[in-house]
């Protein structure tokens, strides 16, 4: 019935997000299945904590994926995440292997991962995988039972120009920021964005119409 009422009005792709989608694995999974067969785009934004097993299965009916990479430090995932790097470093490469579009954002946290060794350990994680892969750095603000300050924005634009020495296309998140898509070939905007709204001047075929050169992003 879901995939019916999508349809019914032209909606082309279903995006599971907050909270974290894989904690309803089985329930994703069977929906993903539907939409991939009514041909449907299937968009996973999650933490990446999955099993290879199950991450496989459900990466054959992913279209695009945004994984957080939340530190880059085992400890810090066992101790105040509750989780494991390992199986997010293998869920993103996994991802990347299964040529699902690929982007990897951390979350900036003052005391925790704001480091210039943390980010200089992601980049390379990343660049490793594909120079390609687009890296969003967003802000943190102070939340319930986490008592950090705000993310300082001049360390947030250090941190990024770290990420640039790698990555071709880094952005930042959370925060009042040019966040255009430019060529990393000729330097030409081929995606404007302000807030929630996006012009691309990229083609079908997923080039860049001023050079020519092949964009990491999915046109249709």
């Amino acid at each position: 019935e879901l995939i019916s009422v999508l349809k019914k009005n032209n909606i082309g792709f279903i995006a599971y997000t907050y909270s974290e989608p894989l904690i309803h694995y089985e329930y994703v999974r069977d929906c993903a299945v539907l939409a991939g067969k009514a041909g449907i785009k299937n968009v996973l934004v999650t933490n990446g904590y999955l099993m290879n097993k199950p991450a496989e299965e459900l990466l054959e009916y992913i279209d695009a994926a945004n994984i957080d990479l939340k530190s880059f430090s085992d400890e810090y995932y066992k101790t105040v995440l509750k989780g494991s790097l390992p199986e997010v470093r293998d869920f993103i490469k996994m991802t990347y292997e299964k040529k699902v579009h690929l982007e990897v954002t951390t979350l900036v946290v003052p005391e925790d991962n704001d480091s210039t060794g943390e980010m200089k350990s992601i980049t390379n994680f990343i660049a490793d995988i594909s120079p390609d892969i687009p890296c969003h750095l967003s802000a943190y603000y102070p939340n319930f039972k986490y008592d950090r300050s705000s993310t300082d924005p001049a360390v947030l634009k250090k941190l990024v120009k770290i990420a640039e020495e790698r990555l071709k296309y880094v952005y930042m998140g959370n925060i009042l920021s040019d966040n255009n898509t430019r060529c990393f070939t000729c330097g030409k905007t081929i995606i404007e964005r302000y807030g929630y709204s996006v012009k691309s001047k990229i083609q079908k075929s997923g080039i860049c119409p001023e050079c020519g050169s092949v964009i990491p992003v999915i046109t249709e």
